[in-house]
């Protein structure tokens, strides 16, 4: 499945997962653009926001060298963390964003913000 769709991207890496999902690894460049896209949409936020990067996840990806690309992966995180606003908060992990750690502190985080955000009451004209 993958070599069927492999010509019709010029030069792109791809990886079956399994036989109903094929990955299509992003270059550098890509990466970038998707950082800024993260950050732009992240910066519209009325509430308390944080970023957990997984940066450990590097260790999980050298079991798949067809998708391993830690200088695209750090093109994403630099462009995000250089795109967001100074208010948000980014918080790096050295673990996979399936580890147990990162979903604990994700779920702290969460605990955190919703109380914050109990705090925040919109008015009517801030929904629209």
């Amino acid at each position: 499945m993958a070599g069927n769709r492999a010509g019709k991207i010029q030069g792109a890496k791809f990886y079956q997962h399994n036989p109903q999902v094929t990955l299509m690894r992003t270059t550098p460049a890509e990466c970038a653009q998707l950082g800024r896209i993260i950050a732009e949409k992240l910066n519209l936020s009325n509430g308390p926001v944080t970023v957990l990067i997984p940066v450990g996840h590097q260790r999980d990806q050298r079991a798949r060298p067809e998708i391993h690309d830690p200088a695209a992966d750090q093109s994403l995180f630099d462009a995000l963390k250089a795109h967001l606003r100074n208010d948000i908060a980014v918080i790096e992990m050295d673990c996979a964003i399936n580890d147990a750690e990162f979903a604990e502190r994700a779920r702290r985080r969460c605990e955190t913000h919703g109380r914050a955000q109990m705090k925040f009451r919109p008015t009517a004209t801030e929904w629209i």
